[in-house]
């Protein structure tokens, strides 16, 4: 990876379900560093993954 990865107002809402998964995510993630994501079950890190590697898309906001 050669640049940051930004999360600028990103969000998520699975399919078929009304709560919200992920709202308003402001990162930046820098090329070359090590970052960890850390938090209880259900707070939304593997969404986030997913959301990183294109598996979903966001429903909300941008990730450049």
């Amino acid at each position: 990876m050669r640049e940051a990865i930004a999360f600028a107002g990103a969000g998520f809402t699975y399919p078929g379900h009304a709560d919200v998964a992920l709202s308003g995510i402001d990162c930046r993630i820098e090329a070359g560093r090590t970052t960890a994501l850390v938090g209880p079950s259900g707070a939304g890190k593997s969404t986030l993954i997913h959301l990183l590697l294109r598996l979903y898309a966001p429903t909300q906001g941008t990730i450049r």
